[in-house]
């Protein structure tokens, strides 16, 4: 009768009774095991519910996360939209340069063309020139075969970033940066070079050891070794990504090797 009455509650939805059978060995035994069986599908419930709690609280906060960009975008376009109205065709420029950088970086995917990549570098390289005036020069040079390619979305245009903030730095004041896409023997070859400040030998070892070995972990440098990781999960080891420094000449060169045939198989999508 006890052991009923235990099996109602659970049937209401209470597994937190416990029921305690006296007599038998064999009815103190059934007793036990209908208590851990009660106890066990508890926990699994509880477990599911916190998951499940979990979950939807990651999906608001993925959500809240978009709409804050969003909205950012959205205000960028209206000063834009103002400045083009006063005639100020330059805020104009930047402002806009400015809000297609933001779309591009919270857009879903992981890869994106060669094409998208470079109007995006330009559109950062437009905002550094207003700032840096002709202390930043500016080459590209990308083979037309390879602009529908497909490679990590802001990656180069993190090594850009990273010629420009590391590279103007100390005694030097200004610099010139090319960045060169074209096809070598069957591979992507697409390089980052500038004649800034370079790289201290101690410090260019630990990076190539870092790029080498995916359990090394260091800080500097957060954006190459954060497209290093990609380029590991994208194109499973066969890609490499290639650092020279030196300082006669004065030369810092990031070089991203890419087999052309992976490209179809990488994983990600730029929509």
């Amino acid at each position: 009768i006890l052991l009923a009455h235990r099996l109602r509650r659970v049937g209401t939805g209470n597994f937190k009774t416990k029921a305690q059978l006296e007599g038998s060995v064999e009815l103190a035994g059934l007793s036990e095991d209908v208590n851990r069986m009660m106890a066990d599908i508890d926990g699994l419930i509880e477990r599911t519910y916190v998951a499940t709690l979990n979950e939807r609280t990651a999906q608001l906060t993925a959500l809240e996360a978009q709409t804050n960009p969003h909205f950012l975008f959205n205000t960028l376009q209206a000063i834009g939209s103002e400045a083009l109205a006063r005639g100020q065709m330059e805020l104009y420029r930047m402002v806009t340069s400015l809000a297609l950088l933001l779309r591009y970086a919270i857009r879903g995917g992981n890869l994106a063309t060669l094409q998208d990549e470079l109007n995006r570098v330009r559109d950062y390289l437009f905002l550094q020139q207003a700032r840096f005036g002709d202390r930043l020069q500016v080459e590209v040079h990308a083979d037309d075969a390879l602009l529908g390619l497909r490679l990590p979305k802001l990656g180069l245009l993190s090594l850009v970033e990273n010629s420009i903030v590391h590279g103007l730095r100390g005694e030097v004041t200004s610099i010139h940066l090319q960045l060169t896409a074209a096809s070598e023997g069957g591979m992507a070859r697409l390089t980052v070079k500038d004649d800034g400040c370079g790289i201290l030998p101690d410090q260019l070892a630990q990076l190539n050891l870092a790029l080498e070995d995916p359990n090394v972990t260091i800080t500097q440098n957060v954006g190459l070794m954060n497209l290093a990781g990609r380029f590991k999960l994208l194109y499973n080891g066969r890609a490499r990504i290639l650092l020279h420094s030196a300082d006669q000449p004065r030369e810092t060169t990031v070089t991203l090797l890419i087999p052309l045939e992976v490209y179809p198989h990488a994983e990600g999508s730029a929509d």
